[in-house]
């Protein structure tokens, strides 16, 4: 067990190993954001929770310093994520919901809904389908307030084809 402090910009409370952060830490810079969890050969990794100055959480999987595998992040304007990361993006299944009630449960890659997913609206409006960059691409169903179902070809978030509904 250890303190370490770097010219007042950080600081570090927990176990070394060979003169490096190992094991159990918490890891604090001067701004006010913090790291508290699992250190390993000097790199945040295992599970760990970061607080960022404005009361943004993320709390999962840490890989030599980066966002890796499953988490939690709570943004400070209502934001949730709970779901993959990958390099510090968010990166294969997920679920995210907005304040105000909007939330998408499906794929993403490198932070936009990429492959299937669901999007409901607060009012009930829905799409369940395919995403590509972000938006609707490819099959899917659009599912109106009153209940009506469409299925329809997307392209770049457009509704460009309607389908006969043999469904």
């Amino acid at each position: 067990m250890g303190i370490y402090s770097h010219h007042g910009r950080t600081s570090y409370v927990g176990q070394w190993k060979d003169d490096l952060q190992e094991g159990y830490g918490v890891e604090t810079w001067v701004e006010g954001a913090r790291f508290e969890g699992l250190f390993r050969e000097g790199h945040k990794d295992g599970f760990g929770i970061y607080h960022w100055i404005d009361g943004s959480t993320y709390t999962g999987r840490w890989i030599e310093n980066v966002i890796d595998g499953t988490g939690v992040y709570l943004a400070s304007d209502g934001r949730c994520f709970k779901g993959q990361w990958k390099d510090s993006v968010i990166h294969g299944i997920g679920k995210y919901v907005w304040p105000g009630g909007r939330e998408y449960y499906g794929c993403y890659m490198s932070d936009l809904k990429h492959g299937f997913g669901r999007f409901v609206w607060p009012d009930g409006r829905s799409y369940e389908g395919f995403w590509a960059g972000g938006k609707q691409s490819g099959h899917g169903r659009y599912t109106t307030k009153e209940g009506m179902t469409k299925y329809a070809v997307w392209e770049d978030g457009k509704r460009i084809k309607d389908e006969a509904d043999e469904h």
